[in-house]
């Protein structure tokens, strides 16, 4: 984002004669609008390609590199030119999976309360490798960190953030799992795999992603606290738009509104996502966000979508909100219809626990499927308890 000017997912090359950016298909419009018209696509014949193994997945990097390979081009571990605007790295690894084994919140992303930190687990200790300052005294105590000596056992070691990469070329274990790459999961990073012996690495499917997936009693209770806090804030917000009347508002002020209602609740920490509120034909992006060159009035004449969610101390929320002021049309009656049969059927259906995920998929889509529709997403996901609203 800070070289292109992009907000959205892609991949972005700067070379000697230019520069290219790639989006998803379903994002290209957008990013046509929103792009400089210099990210134009320029492709040597030969040479080599630089990339950070930092903040690329090990997964991404071998298929780039078998990619670049069959054009005579080589990826070599380069550090970005942002490492001069600013000193810190953040590598890709899976902080959720890290903030759920510890059981501790940061707040160094965004919308996820997430720390950033490496864990080494082992039979004997466990490892964390953090900044300076962001494990505090409680945290440490609860982690019995101060209890870990030198031929200490059933402890954890508090490290060096930077200090990780040598200590993973020096481990004395025989085998190392390495986190690979899921649906919402990019695994571990290529520099991680890289400092390890090559026979040494194991390449499996984390074992926390399956323990987190099932909700223990207690994040079953803060779940439902932090959906009734924010059922408040959202029926304050769809009372306050009733009331001042609908022509007045536009997009960002109803963006703002939401933002702000949903701060005022106890146990708030941040939002989960940067909040949707998309009007008219810019429902159908459903990467929109306004700004002020797309904001758009709202009327009684088409439909609203809301679309946000806050990160509270007992658990994560996302909600969907359609709304529609005035008499929707035939078309937006039929869309709005079908999309409920899809919600219902998937609501309704009775399967063995054993039924993979993906073989409900058709039978969601299936009344769309009868008009002829369609959505490039994955039908569902998970949501965090007080982690990300993805998983």
């Amino acid at each position: 984002m800070h070289c292109s000017g992009w907000e959205g997912s892609g991949t972005a090359v700067v070379a000697d004669d230019g520069a290219a950016l790639w989006v998803p298909s379903a994002d290209l419009r957008r990013a046509r609008a929103t792009v400089s018209c210099l990210w134009l696509e320029r492709r040597g014949r030969s040479g080599k390609v630089g990339a950070d193994a930092r903040l690329t997945s090990i997964s991404d990097w071998q298929a780039l590199a078998t990619s670049l390979q069959r054009e005579n081009l080589q990826l070599v571990p380069q550090s970005t030119m942002l490492d001069q605007l600013w000193n810190e790295e953040m590598d890709p690894a899976p902080l959720d999976e890290v903030a759920w084994l510890l059981n501790i919140r940061g707040k160094d992303l965004p919308y996820a309360p997430l720390l950033k930190a490496f864990v080494l687990l082992s039979l004997k200790d466990v490892r964390v490798y953090v900044p300076p300052g962001k494990l505090l005294m409680p945290e440490r105590d609860a982690l019995s960190a101060y209890n870990c000596f030198a031929n200490s056992n059933n402890c954890t070691r508090v490290n060096e953030y930077g200090t990780v990469y040598s200590d993973l070329r020096r481990a004395i274990e025989t085998k190392i799992l390495i986190p690979t790459g899921g649906t919402f999961q990019r695994g571990a990073s290529a520099a991680i795999a890289q400092s390890i012996p090559q026979t040494k690495r194991l390449f499996q499917t984390s074992p926390i992603i399956y323990f987190k997936a099932q909700k223990n009693s207690a994040e079953i209770h803060g779940m439902k606290k932090a959906h009734l806090r924010d059922a408040v804030a959202m029926c304050t917000v769809l009372n306050y738009i009733e009331k001042i009347g609908k022509s007045s508002l536009y997009e960002v002020i109803v963006a703002e509104k939401v933002d702000a209602t949903r701060a005022t609740q106890a146990g708030y920490r941040g939002l989960s996502m940067r909040t949707r509120v998309a009007f008219g034909p810019n429902a159908a992006d459903p990467e929109y966000r306004p700004n002020n060159g797309t904001n758009r009035r709202i009327f009684t004449n088409s439909t609203l979508i809301i679309q946000s969610g806050g990160q509270y101390d007992e658990g994560t929320t996302v909600v969907t909100r359609t709304l529609h002021y005035g008499v929707p049309s035939r078309e937006e009656r039929r869309a709005y219809t079908t999309v409920l049969r899809s919600l219902a059927a998937l609501a309704t259906m009775q399967a063995p626990a054993s039924l993979p995920a993906a073989h409900a998929d058709p039978l969601v889509r299936a009344p769309l499927w009868n008009f002829k529709q369609d959505y490039l997403t994955p039908t569902g996901h998970g949501v965090g308890a007080a982690l990300c609203r993805r998983e």
